[in-house]
């Protein structure tokens, strides 16, 4: 096959088949041919990367530091060469040799100079990374600066605009600096979870390994370190570890926090004209004598007489909420319908990529320009018959809430595409792709719909020189908010600042009756974290932090991450065994307590570090910082980590915290009823010979339990998770062995719990059963 002297790399497969389709091209072997064309008057193939088509690589994969393969402090901080190098990754190392082929094949029929490489994928920082570390692959050093590369940059997939954008290329500069950028930022969170992770695994393991070594030795049960912390590995980063600390400052919170019981007073007034409720303005208190004392200096007991001095009426409008940004996005669809982080930001890429009816969804913007205004303005009317709706088109000029060229950049809002979908389209999207693309339509339609209108009444009451206040509203035009009114699980259920309670139509200088209630309510802790006020909590970091500088740098930043990475960060956590989800809650593990008082005070337990990193990078990617001193900041960040961590570890408050860990994973043994007595629990059990686990009931003179599993079978330790699964089905998960020569194999323990023998069955007959 000759290739043409133009090729573009798309990120993934579905992208590669939208620029195919615009551009008609047809699909030879693993890429798609351009004929000659306007545009193309040579032609042009079109590649499709599968994501990340490479990963940098592992510290011992270095010659010459073997060695690291190892965990051991000796070897912190790495001293691996940069810039890091970067390897295939496996599963997909075929479809990146056969690019880097086709290329090769390019390069040596045309010469670099006389070819153009066209940056194709995602139009973020990770697209350009991902464009530009295949092709430095791919080609020389030398070849790569001959290179012409241009940058395609298209906020939709649509035919139409997939091929203006290919029409308007752009020169390659900017993406050149997101590239820095993204190589950067991807360079540092390596080094550092790599080096940070071992750092703390070590030193924590350690010091659990010492305390439980000396509670073993004085009689207490046998655990392992596996027992408290599940997978031994502390996981660790700039990012992960932050959010995490949030988590755990929260559950500190909720856990010291001290019921307290407040009073309130107020009044039930009835007119002839009827009986409204009223609050005594300005008052609470937490003492019931200070409401006793205030109503008896105002004599007023269970009644009294009261005066209407003050009746308000105000027509009030309010506009719809915000275009959708995808952390907008994500946190209402949590909300709403307890849809993951990375649920929504999947379902989105499937309506932009799959479906091609939403626009580019990793943005963190909330406006569009005013060309995105025009095209959803000429399409209103087809939106509108595609779902069934029907309103007053009054507000069809721009207006800054929505439409602000000034706050738009590398992406706008996620908005409709101009592809106005069918009904038939509609019936064959998912659950949540229908929630999603609804939710977002709606959004948009309502930025012309009518405001919601109002008529707000506010009435003053004096009761013996008290003055209460009551605001109630009766609504003249739901306008926007007819969108979701025919639809329960769509509907809007923001909540209202003022009381939207019916009031009586009084007027001013009514003398009327009003029956006192002093109300008791209780102070409550803050809630729990869902993945929704977790997101919100890591955009808003800088309310987390004293130092008002640093506060703005996470202002400007926009807290922690950024909109297409924290549901990453959320991800991470549940991988790393840090946090669980309980009815949409999110709760800290015991590990996570243990990661977070090892780190406490440290920089990365603060959200200020990676604040100061993304302004770095940012500026990388502007163009306007060079990416050396950034990584060297880093290695003495690293550097600096090392000699903090084990005072940390090693201050008494630490080691306090972590016994009183090791007392709670204690006290769940003895939920491990013994099967054999049924009256003691099992725990571990250390004579001057061996170790195992036992009976509590093992020294009890009186019952004598004999119950005997041991600790370590065939030179793999047994868990108290392992020993549990005996006790309750008789068998153990399939687990991994080791035989005198040191070769793996894997099986399961078997218990007969009629008499309590072990055996052992290989995975390969558990297979036949």
């Amino acid at each position: 096959m000759t290739f043409p002297p133009v090729f573009a790399i798309a990120e993934k497969p579905s992208q590669a088949r939208s620029y195919a389709v615009a551009l008609n091209a047809k699909l030879h072997d693993f890429y798609y041919i351009v004929n000659p064309c306007k545009l193309f008057p040579q032609g042009m193939v079109i590649f499709s990367a599968v994501g990340h088509l490479l990963k940098l690589k592992e510290p011992h994969l270095y010659k010459g530091f073997e060695h690291l393969v190892d965990w051991k402090l000796d070897d912190l901080p790495f001293s691996i060469p940069k810039p890091y190098e970067y390897e295939p990754i496996k599963k997909t190392q075929n479809t990146l040799l056969s690019i880097k082929d086709a290329i090769r094949d390019i390069i040596n029929q045309y010469g670099a100079s006389n070819v153009t490489a066209i940056s194709s994928c995602d139009i973020d920082v990770e697209g350009s990374a991902i464009f530009h570390t295949v092709l430095q692959y791919c080609v020389s050093e030398e070849e790569y600066n001959q290179l012409k590369i241009k940058r395609l940059w298209v906020k939709s997939l649509e035919p139409k605009a997939v091929y203006n954008g290919f029409n308007n290329l752009l020169d390659d500069y900017k993406d050149k600096n997101m590239y820095k950028q993204g190589i950067t930022r991807g360079a540092a969170d390596w080094i550092v979870g790599l080096s940070t992770t071992r750092i703390l695994t070590i030193y924590v393991t350690s010091m659990l390994e010492l305390l439980l070594s000396q509670r073993a030795n004085s009689g207490g049960p046998v655990l392992s370190v596996k027992d408290i912390l599940g997978d031994t590995s502390l996981r660790s980063g700039r990012i992960i570890l932050p959010v995490l600390h949030l988590i755990y400052n929260r559950e500190n919170d909720i856990n010291n926090f001290t019921e307290e019981k407040f009073f309130e007073v107020f009044a039930n007034v009835t007119t002839d004209e009827g009986t409204y409720k009223s609050k005594l303005e300005g008052f609470k208190t937490f003492k019931r004598a200070d409401v006793e004392d205030l109503l008896n200096r105002h004599s007023i007991k269970t009644s009294a007489t009261a005066e209407i001095t003050s009746v308000t009426k105000e027509l009030k409008h309010t506009s719809s909420k915000r275009l959708h940004s995808i952390s907008s996005l994500q946190k209402y669809a949590n909300k709403k319908w307890k849809m993951t982080a990375k649920s929504t930001l999947s379902t989105v890429q499937s309506l932009y990529e799959t479906h091609k009816i939403l626009t580019y969804p990793r943005s963190d913007c909330q406006f569009i320009g005013h060309s995105e205004f025009e095209y959803l303005l000429n399409n209103l009317e087809a939106y509108k018959e595609a779902i069934g709706v029907q309103f007053e088109n009054t507000n069809c000029e721009p207006r800054k809430r929505y439409v602000d060229p000034t706050r738009v950049e590398e992406h706008f809002a996620i908005i409709p595409t101009t592809k106005v979908p069918t009904q038939e389209l509609l019936q064959k999207l998912t659950q949540n792709e229908y929630r999603i693309y609804m939710e977002v339509l709606r959004t948009t339609l309502a930025m012309f719909a009518p405001d919601y209108e109002y008529e707000q009444t506010t009435i003053l009451t004096n009761i013996n020189g008290l003055n209460f206040k009551t605001v109630g509203r009766i609504e003249k035009d739901l306008g926007f908010k007819t969108l979701w009114q025919d639809d329960k699980e769509l509907e809007q259920d923001d909540k209202e600042d003022e009381d939207s309670a019916k009031i009586p139509n009084v007027l001013e200088g009514t003398v009327a009756t009003a029956k006192i209630d002093v109300k008791t309510g209780t102070t409550k802790p803050p809630d729990r974290f869902t993945e929704a006020t977790l997101l919100t909590a890591m955009e808003t970091a800088g309310q987390y932090v004293d130092d008002e500088e640093d506060a703005e740098i996470l202002k400007s930043v926009d807290g922690i991450g950024t909109g297409a990475t924290r549901d990453g960060a959320i991800e991470s956590l549940k991988e790393a065994n840090y946090i669980l989800l309980v009815k949409n809650k999110i709760f800290p593990t015991a590990k996570a307590f243990i990661a977070c008082k090892a780190t406490e005070g440290t920089l990365l337990s603060s959200p200020t570090m990676t604040a100061k990193w993304e302004k770095y990078l940012k500026q990388i990617g502007d163009g306007l910082k060079p990416p050396g001193p950034f990584l060297d900041s880093i290695d003495k960040f690293i550097e600096r980590f090392l000699t903090t961590i084990p005072d940390v570890i090693s201050r008494q408050e630490t080691v306090n915290y972590f016994n009183y860990l090791i007392d709670r994973v204690e006290e769940n043994t003895k939920s491990y009823l013994c099967p054999k007595c049924k009256k003691g629990y099992i725990k571990g059990i250390i004579t001057p010979k061996r170790s195992f686990y036992g009976c509590s009931n093992f020294r009890n003179e009186d019952i004598k339990c004999n119950l005997n599993i041991p600790s370590e079978y065939r030179k793999r330790k047994i868990s108290l998770a392992n020993i549990k699964a005996l006790i309750d089905k008789g068998k153990t998960p399939v687990l991994k062995f080791k035989s005198k020569e040191g070769k793996e194999y894997t099986g399961r323990l078997i218990m007969d719990l009629n008499t309590f023998k072990l055996s052992f069955e290989y995975e390969n007959k558990i297979k036949k059963k």
